[in-house]
């Protein structure tokens, strides 16, 4: 998609210091939500610092963690390091949109997460191609800051309305997902 991987040149460090985290209530309902059991797989796509994986340790087994900018999975692998993570990490510099080309090589998922990249992205063929890498009874978390936000301010209860409020309205606009994806386009 012409992603311009000078974007974050020489701000790496920063971008993994300063990039707000993963609040603990958005992950918690992630959990629910999908039902994340100690045993599964996640994909994290546009995966930056692995601020998700970081975020999400404990709760899976593995997490596959792709970013199309080498020097960022490079300090991603830094941050890791730096941590006593319980789950395995893997890195794979890859864009968004070759994920069909590697499916071989990832198998399946529980859950696919795109946390502030999802903008980046071709995002018809990402989601498309997303279909045959995670499992029936699995989907896909697509979030954005306002998530983050709303975490903040209003805790997990409204959190919890948020994502079915979008469930519902993608329903009822008959786009329902053919899996158990939280939405389907930008929250």
């Amino acid at each position: 998609m012409g992603y311009d991987s000078t974007l974050f040149y020489d701000t790496y460090e920063y971008y993994a210091k300063y990039r707000p985290n993963v609040p603990g209530e958005v992950v918690q309902i992630i959990v629910e939500q999908f039902d994340i059991k100690p045993v599964d797989r996640i994909l994290d796509i546009g995966c930056g610092t692995c601020q998700i994986a970081i975020a999400m340790d404990g709760k899976c087994d593995e997490m596959v963690c792709l970013d199309s900018d080498l020097e960022m999975l490079k300090q991603a692998k830094r941050e890791i390091e730096r941590m006593n993570l319980k789950q395995k990490i893997i890195l794979v510099n890859c864009y968004a949109e070759d994920l069909i080309k590697r499916k071989s090589g990832l198998k399946i998922f529980k859950l696919a997460t795109i946390c502030r990249a999802f903008h980046w992205m071709d995002q018809n063929k990402v989601l498309t191609d997303l279909d045959s890498l995670i499992s029936e009874d699995g989907g896909i978390a697509i979030l954005v800051m306002e998530v983050f936000g709303l975490a903040k301010k209003n805790g997990n209860m409204q959190l919890k309305r948020l994502f079915k409020n979008i469930w519902a309205r993608n329903v009822m606009l008959g786009k329902e997902p053919s899996k158990n994806h939280l939405n389907h386009g930008r929250i």
